[in-house]
């Protein structure tokens, strides 16, 4: 079991407290043994003020229940625990976009393009619940 710090956007740290968020979607680690798995624990962790001029603060500690590979496209999502494309206009993207902090689809294609600056975007997604 690894312990693992992720920082997260101010604009999470409520959803993640309060169990609705209970993903994140990350850059694709550079080595393999790099990967979170499975009873992995991250500690959840935002900035107290400025990025990386100010001190973190812890905001809780998560257990991985699972790692897939994600793609994020221009016109949908291609998520590799399933092997499949999601066609563009299905609910699936929705539903991903609710369960990471997002209002809807079109709102998180445009928060990763933003961050991330074009599209496609493929990373890991990193799935959790609280431990007991």
């Amino acid at each position: 079991m690894k312990r693992i710090v992720k920082i997260f956007q101010d604009r999470f740290a409520a959803s993640i407290l309060d169990g609705t968020k209970r993903s994140t979607i990350r850059n694709l680690p550079k080595r393999l043994e790099d990967w979170p798995q499975p009873g992995d624990l991250i500690n959840a962790r935002q900035w107290s003020g400025r990025p990386y001029g100010s001190p973190q603060r812890s905001l809780c500690e998560l257990l991985v229940t699972g790692v897939s590979e994600i793609t994020i496209e221009e016109d949908g999502i291609t998520h590799d625990m399933n092997g499949c494309s999601v066609p563009p206009g299905s609910p699936y993207h929705d539903t991903v976009a609710r369960q990471e902090g997002f209002k809807d689809w079109d709102e998180m294609k445009k928060w990763f393009v933003e961050n991330y600056y074009s599209l496609p975007f493929t990373g890991i997604l990193i799935e959790w619940t609280e431990p007991t």
